[in-house]
């Protein structure tokens, strides 16, 4: 396995029938708040290729669609795809280092926890008669949850709920049997 560290803590990674490493990774605390599937600890985990990992927190995904277009583990790795949650610091560095053989390389990257600073809303024009079609380009980091594949989300105006992969991007039904996952990522009252 690579000798893979974000911010000197261990990152597991598993091997794919392509020949290629692979991990999923993401902020402890953003995604605890979004997420809620199968939550193990580090250490008493039951997925063995992840027992051993310094992640804050391991989340394996167990069908709940959140990454849908993970590559296939080679060895079959049960609980795959995992995602390890490590705690990072607000405008601090996230160094991702690969310590090959000779000089490792590195990686510097900067946690920004406010996706409102990276959020937008377009409107096609500036008013619409009655019964028109409202055409809207939503652009929002907080809302790309898979890294895989193309995520669809469902807006009930009346509530103000957010949902998650109701459909698929054929408009068939997505996790659930098309109910979706309600994630607490928005606010639209």
């Amino acid at each position: 396995e690579p000798d893979v560290t974000v911010n000197g803590a261990t990152l597991k990674m598993v091997q794919a029938g392509d020949g290629n490493w692979y991990a999923y990774i993401a902020e402890a605390e953003l995604i605890a708040d979004a997420i809620s599937f199968g939550l193990f600890t580090p250490g008493t985990t039951s997925i063995p290729n992840f027992a051993t990992s310094d992640a804050d927190a391991l989340y394996a995904d167990a069908g709940t669609s959140i990454v849908r277009q993970s590559k296939i583990a080679e060895n079959n790795e049960a609980g795959w795809p995992v995602i390890q949650a490590f705690d990072f610091a607000v405008d601090g560095s996230v160094t991702i280092t690969y310590a090959k053989g000779g000089n490792p390389q590195s990686i510097a990257l900067t946690f920004l926890d406010d996706p409102d600073d990276y959020a937008s809303l377009s409107l096609d024009r500036s008013s619409y008669p009655a019964g028109a079609d409202v055409h809207m380009t939503i652009t929002s980091l907080a809302h790309n949850i898979d890294p895989t594949d193309e995520d669809s989300w469902t807006y009930d105006t009346s509530d103000g709920t957010a949902v998650y992969y109701a459909f698929n991007e054929n408009g068939g039904d997505g996790a659930n049997s098309g109910d979706g996952i309600i994630l607490d990522l928005v606010d639209l009252t």
